[in-house]
């Protein structure tokens, strides 16, 4: 295969790319942090033990290892604050060698992403290339070295948001349910779907039972009662001082609200952003086609909302792509708004290998998306902007590293309280300037965000000429007619 100049340019800079995150990888801590954690939470239900609680998580994340993973560096036990159905998974999991274990979900993470990217770029009618930059390089950075669920989360939206561009309204429905193992991440899929696609209701209500029974069978009914009343509410609570965090709730708690008031906040706001996403999305599926159904509502939860991580607000550059402007200077500006976006700046800033990765990550994006005008701008920006942050942290504005801290709880409290612990205990160890470098890393983050999202609400709210799937028309992707509300 002979690759074009633009191909040529794609791959060298994301061979650059892979060099830089194989020199950044060895310095980060926590490898596999979370895979830890379910695959104990899994160890947990096998061995009909209560698998929020700090015991026998602690025990189990403190003895399990395998080369590549970290040691566990804190007395606090990881909690996995999901419902029966995903736990069953990790129960699976759990039957395996730790080590073996591992293998299996980095490779079915890796195989997720590479597939989500593809899924992508067909529904929002984008090269690959540039969906495997803005998604991929986050899911690197950020979920594939803590071992999240995040990728396949992913995987579940871009397959849904496929099928449904192509006509297959009951399918699209059964791999929406895939994105449930993130329950605050489906809620507005699920009812934009049961609102605007009549063939989706009932495999929706089917596939919601079958979760349920799953649920029952491996918590029972006490440990059903135990997630939804304790585990849901104490994990809000728990992340509230999380420097990591992009929720509402958390940034309420930085301007020094009450915990329970700021996790209130954080509820109403999503709630908020939830009712606005499926309104929006029952517009923009007119003129930008059923895949928006699935896409927007996301791009609007995961904004603020009550628990948000970085690597979560990559779920929202599909529904950017997707009402991009095709030409002029408005596509170069949205394009660099979602550059920004995508970038995981608070995960990476205090790594200096990664600044000529983030730089060619630029001129491939804008080369890929035909705006080689926009490249080197971008590509002296974005290093610019690594490197401003970077010196910042070198100043000693950074908040420093912490090995370890000693926790002994008393009985068996919740794993989320232990987490709650640890994050408020390093959260009296911040000075003044290392609050405010970290509310700094993500601005960047938080303005594009806002101006794209604002972007999107601006398109949904006009008139415009419908889609051409819209009104029976035949899908430009293979499959059958389009779905019917």
């Amino acid at each position: 295969m002979v690759l074009t100049k633009s191909g040529r340019g794609s791959f060298v800079a994301i061979a650059v790319v892979v060099l830089c995150v194989a020199a950044y990888l060895p310095f980060l801590s926590q490898r596999f942090g979370d895979f830890r954690a379910f695959y104990c939470s899994g160890q947990a239900v096998l061995a009909h033990a209560d698998p929020y609680r700090e015991h026998p998580l602690r025990e189990c994340e403190h003895i399990v290892q395998a080369p590549g993973v970290s040691p566990l560096r804190d007395d606090a036990a990881i909690p996995a604050p999901f419902p029966g159905y995903v736990l069953a998974l990790f129960a699976a999991l759990a039957l395996l060698p730790f080590g073996i274990a591992a293998a299996v979900w980095l490779a079915g993470s890796i195989g997720a992403v590479a597939l989500a990217c593809v899924f992508f770029a067909r529904c929002v009618r984008a090269p690959v290339a540039t969906l495997a930059i803005l998604i991929g390089f986050p899911a690197v950075s950020a979920a594939l070295q803590l071992g999240q669920l995040t990728p396949f989360v992913t995987l579940a939206i871009s397959a849904a948001a496929l099928l449904l561009a192509q006509g297959k309204p009951r399918a699209a429905a059964i791999a929406a349910l895939g994105i449930a193992v993130e329950p605050h991440v489906a809620v507005a899929v699920f009812i934009a779907l049961f609102i605007a696609v009549r063939q989706s209701r009932w495999p929706l209500i089917a596939g919601g039972a079958m979760l349920t029974v799953v649920s029952l069978i491996t918590l029972g009914w006490s440990g059903n009662v135990e997630y939804l009343r304790d585990v849901l509410p104490g994990h809000a609570l728990a992340n509230l001082a999380d420097v990591q965090q992009f929720s509402a709730a958390h940034i309420a708690a930085l301007f020094g609200l009450a915990p329970v008031v700021a996790r209130t906040i954080g509820s109403w706001w999503y709630l908020a952003a939830a009712t606005g996403g499926v309104t929006i999305a029952l517009r923009l599926k007119r003129r930008h086609g059923p895949q928006a159904i699935v896409l927007v509502p996301i791009a609007f939860e995961v904004f603020g909302g009550i628990y948000v991580h970085i690597s979560q607000l990559a779920f929202a550059i599909p529904a950017f792509l997707l009402v991009m402007p095709r030409r002029g200077p408005a596509r170069a500006v949205t394009l660099t708004a979602v550059f920004v976006t995508a970038m995981p700046w608070n995960m990476i800033v205090n790594y200096p290998m990664l600044v000529p990765a983030i730089a060619a990550l630029a001129i491939a994006v804008c080369v890929s998306m035909d705006v080689e005008g926009l490249a080197s701008t971008l590509a002296i920006a974005a290093a610019l902007l690594f490197l401003t942050f970077f010196y910042t942290g070198v100043l000693g504005l950074a908040p420093a590293a912490v090995d370890h801290i000693a926790y002994h709880p008393t009985g068996n409290p919740l794993a989320d309280d232990s987490w709650q612990h640890w994050q408020q205990w390093l959260a009296g160890q911040r000075t003044p300037a290392a609050l405010a470098w970290s509310i700094a890393v993500k601005v960047p983050t938080l303005v594009a965000f806002t101006a794209l999202l604002s972007s999107l609400t601006a398109a949904g709210l006009r008139r415009g000429r419908a889609h051409p799937m819209a009104g029976g028309a035949r899908s430009p992707f293979a499959g059958g007619s389009v779905v019917e509300s």
